[in-house]
């Protein structure tokens, strides 16, 4: 995710901590189907309305992730 020190942070909470196991699945879930919805040529309008949501919610994830990781690293320190 970025320094060593986050992704031992990481591993650390995949081990210990249940909802930062479900975002990284999710997020791992949004990314397989963005990259299935974008190796189409064309996407129907209800494609691309999904392709917008599952931005948001990537973003989400990633966002709650890593201050899932920050909370960890400052009562680690």
């Amino acid at each position: 995710m970025g320094t060593i020190a986050e992704s031992s942070a990481s591993a650390r909470l995949m081990e210990t901590n249940e909802e930062y196991r479900t975002l990284v699945e999710e997020h791992t879930q949004y990314d397989d189907r963005l990259d299935d919805l974008g190796s189409r040529v064309h996407l129907t309008t209800e494609e691309e309305v999904e392709e917008h949501q599952l931005k948001k919610l990537k973003l989400l994830a990633k966002d709650r992730m890593y201050a899932m990781l920050r909370e960890h690293e400052a009562q680690a320190s």
